[in-house]
């Protein structure tokens, strides 16, 4: 009887790798952003280089403020995962590609395979 269970345990975890291994299978992409410049409108393109600046900054001291509390009540860490700097980043680089075709650039998009790609 124990060398069933032993048996079964083996079956189990190798289910178990082989889910996990089919998981990572996954293509991942990744969306690269050309910017085209209006002929003219170069101030505003100005404002919205300061505004992404100044986005970054405003999400650093949002980051530190929750760092700040989680360390005072250690229970909010999904909270701290959205101050991960690839969010971060990501809400302010959308911000400026909405501002630059606000001002008439263009703005296109390419997704590229970059893992798992066949």
């Amino acid at each position: 009887m124990g060398y069933n269970i032993l048996k079964n345990r083996h079956t189990i975890f190798g289910f178990i790798v082989i889910a996990y291994l089919s998981v990572g299978c996954v293509p991942v992409y990744e969306t690269e952003y050309a910017l085209t410049a209006p002929p003219t409108s170069k101030d505003c393109i100005a404002q919205c280089q300061i505004s992404k600046h100044q986005c970054f900054d405003f999400e650093k001291k949002k980051k530190a403020y929750c760092e700040l509390k989680v360390e005072l009540s250690c229970d909010d860490e999904e909270q701290m995962m959205t101050y991960q700097p690839k969010y971060i980043n990501r809400r302010c680089e959308n911000y400026y590609r909405r501002c630059y075709q606000d001002c008439g650039g263009t703005v296109t998009s390419q997704k590229t395979c970059i893992f798992g790609c066949q």
